[in-house]
């Protein structure tokens, strides 16, 4: 390099250091390094996370509910029947059947049709007095119908067979939903066959539950009916 082209080098650069003042210096900004944001997940309603609380409280509604909602099967009652201001539960596969005003028959489903009577097929609820029975009857050994001369009264099909025996067997004092009741039971002989005949009777409603002829087998499902009853307040 030439002594001339030097001296114009170091001019140069000299005259460019004159620039560089103490003003003209500023501070570097320091490179500070993040972390990539993250990104957000947006749940749909049904996928967020729930409290185990709130979840509990959830599974508990959802059970109550489908309970609620459970079909009935077939065979299934949870019917209630009124008659005259009076209510009682249907048992399961029975029916329940007004036959005149004051009287209804509560009946397997199955039974056969007994047209206008209810024995000895289904139980009888009667509400009102009819001719002073079964109140003035009771503990009388004849006292279980209002007419106790013939089978058919007693739930034995035969309608020119006669009785030849009556026996008062059961006689107790119960309550029927908060009401005194009394409770009677009869064994009737027509011939070679003899039938029982129950009945309740609630003085202060009026109301007598009666069966005659009915199977023993039904006893359990009869007191049952008469245990749900519902009646009126006096």
């Amino acid at each position: 390099m030439s002594e001339d082209v030097e001296r114009r080098l170091r001019a140069a650069l000299s005259a460019r250091a004159d620039l560089v003042t103490a003003d003209s210096l500023r501070a570097v900004d320091p490179v500070v390094r993040t972390a990539p944001e993250r990104r957000r997940r947006f749940w749909p309603v049904f996928l967020r996370p729930v409290p185990l609380g709130a979840f509990a409280a959830v599974v508990v509604c959802t059970v109550l509910l489908g309970l609620m909602l459970r079909p009935v099967r077939d065979g299934e009652s949870v019917d209630v029947a009124t008659l005259e201001g009076i209510s009682f539960t249907v048992p399961d596969g029975w029916q329940f059947r007004p036959l005149v005003e004051g009287i209804g028959c509560v009946q397997p489903a199955d039974a056969a049709p007994s047209g206008d009577t209810c024995t000895p097929t289904g139980v009888e609820v009667r509400v009102g007095e009819f001719v002073g029975w079964p109140q003035n009857s009771l503990d009388r050994d004849d006292g279980w119908g209002v007419d106790a001369e013939d089978c058919s009264a007693a739930g034995v099909p035969d309608p020119l067979a006669t009785v030849t025996a009556n026996r008062l067997t059961a006689r107790q004092n119960q309550t029927v939903d908060g009401h005194p009741a009394a409770y009677r039971a009869w064994a009737v002989s027509c011939g070679s066959s003899t039938v029982t005949v129950r009945l309740w009777w609630v003085p202060d409603a009026a109301v007598t539950v009666y069966s005659r002829g009915l199977a023993d087998r039904y006893d359990a499902t009869v007191d049952q009916l008469v245990g749900s009853l519902r009646l009126p307040r006096r």
